[in-house]
Parts: structure tokens; sequence; C-alpha cells
């Protein structure tokens, strides 16, 4: 046994300039890596029990371990392992070979969930279940309804990447929603008889609302478009929201056919498929006088 203590000092000597200056003191209740290594060369050696293996607390089972082999080789019973200790402790694991050192396998990463087709509240309480908080992004999706999940990134059942976040793709709806049915009344305030409006597309697309439309008055005047207006859910226009539009010619002349286009943001109106709407649409007569055109509009969607 001394024989084997003085190979070992011998050992310390040479290795503590190398490893012995990088170790730190463990002492009762640390928590580290060291720790679990330590621990684990003293099963190898035979000062603790197998079933200590994997944890990395420095507790009460591993003082008195070390009390045992600092008794062993006549050194001071502290229970505290210096670094030269460890050494030491590492030597005799491999040395002595009292019981073969356990395989610590770290604990397996969580898996992301499968979270498709979920309601995105849903889905980001899934996530926050194994410790993560998502990064949503919204997109366009014919077959997705809207705020629920399409994808994750990584996908359903792969393991959390390296920074650990994870992307959660919400369905925004179709890019496209056409109507399936529309009509509508127009009129000048001022008044002009036989003008007519010919209706073409009405859907919703990135957010707005779009009205394609041909006007042909039947009467000139000396009017602008000013290419801006308001718009509302309720004839009343209790709330009214801006929109822009645009058009083919500035002037107004009879039999002349205007191609107006109007663009009204769907999420100021408060609802994303409006069955009701009034406009106003902006000009200027004259010069010096404001004129409006209003039209009324209801909508069916599919």
């Amino acid at each position: 046994m001394k024989r084997l203590l003085l190979c070992i000092c011998v050992c310390v000597l040479l290795l503590s300039t190398s490893l012995a200056h990088a170790l730190q003191d463990l002492n009762l209740l640390d928590t580290s890596d060291a720790v679990r290594l330590y621990k684990a060369d003293l099963i190898a050696a035979g000062y603790l029990s197998v079933d200590e293996a994997g944890s990395d607390v420095f507790n009460r089972r591993t003082k008195e371990a070390t009390i045992e082999l600092q008794k062993d080789y006549g050194l001071v019973e502290t229970g505290l392992a210096s670094p030269e200790l460890q050494v030491i402790v590492r030597l005799l694991a491999k040395i002595e070979n009292r019981g073969a050192i356990p395989e610590i396998t770290p604990p397996p990463s969580p898996k992301v969930p499968d979270v498709r087709n979920m309601k995105r509240s849903d889905a980001i309480v899934s996530i926050q279940a194994i410790g993560q908080l998502p990064i949503v992004e919204e997109e366009f999706s014919n077959i997705v309804p809207v705020d629920k999940v399409i994808s994750s990134l990584p996908q359903a059942g792969k393991e959390l990447p390296s920074n650990g976040r994870i992307i959660l793709k919400v369905s925004k709806g179709p890019r496209r929603i056409d109507a399936s049915n529309a009509t509508w009344y127009a009129w000048w305030f001022k008044g002009s008889n036989g003008d007519n409006y010919e209706m073409g597309d009405i859907y919703i697309e990135d957010g707005y609302l779009v009205i394609e439309l041909d006007a042909t008055i039947n009467t000139t005047y000396k009017y602008r478009w000013r290419g801006y207006g308001t718009a509302a859910i309720r004839d009343t226009f209790d709330k009214v929201v801006p929109f822009d539009y645009s058009y083919g010619k500035e002037d107004i002349k009879k039999g002349e056919t205007q191609k107006i286009v109007l663009r009204i943001p769907v999420r100021d109106l408060d609802v994303q498929k409006p069955t009701t709407l009034s406009v106003k649409i902006e000009l200027y007569r004259n010069q010096k006088t404001e004129d409006r055109l209003r039209m009324d509009f209801t909508f069916a969607w599919p």
C-alpha cells in the first residue's frame, strides 16, 4: 500500500502543474460537473455507492467517502476535496480498478411537440411546457384556418436546436378571398342622372378589401379625382377608416369610363370579412369646393 501511495504521490506531483491548477475545491452542497466526475472516481475507487452515479451534488455521503479516503491514506480528514485530492482519486480509480467507472449518460434532449393545426394559444402553451418560448411568424395559407399552426421549425419530433428557439408558422388564412356575391348602390351628392357603374372583382388580399369598378358618368363635370376617401361598416359613418384609391383619368367627362380601384384596410374595419360597407370618395369641384361620390355595398363570402 505504501508503494502504491508513493506512486500516486509521484504522479500527483507530475500532474499538479497541468491538471490540479485547473481544478477547484469541492465542498458540501457544491453542484457542478466537476462534482459528478469526482463522485464517479470515488465509486470506481470503491469509496462511494454506485447509486450516487450521475449525481452532481456534493452531499453528506460524498463528504463521508472523502473523509474515509483521507483516513486510509493518512491525510487530514477535512471532508474537503482539494484539487490534489481529486487527482489522487482519479489515479486510484484507474490504478486500483476496484470497480468500473459508471457511464454518465446525459438526459435526453426534449423533442419538439407536434402542434400542427393547434390554435396559436394552445401551441404556445405546449412549447412552454418544455421550457421554451416560441417565435411566432404569420404566413398565408389556403388550407390551414386563420390563427392555427401550419408547421414548426424544427419539425415535430426533432431535438431542440442549439439556440433552443422554436419557430411557429401560424396561418393568416388565404392570401386572397373572392366575394361570392355583392350588391351596391351609388349616387352623387350633387346628383348626375344616368350614371353607370359596372362592378368588377371584389376580394380580400394582403389585409385589404379591394373593390374594382368601371364608372361612366353621364355629365361633364369640372371635377378632379382626389384619390382618397372614407369607409365604414355602417351607413351612419360613426367610425370611419381612411383609404386610397386609384383611377384611370383625373378629369371627369360625359361618356368616358373611369377604372376605379378601392383598397380599404380590413384590419381597421375591425372585421375580417365585412358584410356591409359604405364609402365616400373625395373630389374637387371647380378647384374650390369639395364633393363626394357615395356608394353602399353588401357582400357575401365563401
